[in-house]
């Protein structure tokens, strides 16, 4: 689980940190990390489910 865990928050780092160089727009970067960090939560939830 740990090395599953680092994996998916340096990825989240990651594309983060890249939008913040793409985007212009605040508005449209906090979409964009919303929808990623959903996505990986979702990805969580099927790997450890309750």
């Amino acid at each position: 689980m740990d090395k599953f865990y680092i994996e998916t928050l340096s990825e989240i780092e990651t594309a983060t940190n890249e939008l913040e160089i793409e985007a212009d727009y605040s508005l449209q970067r906090i979409e964009v990390i919303i929808s990623l960090i959903l996505k990986h939560l979702s990805d969580l939830k099927k790997i450890y489910p309750k």
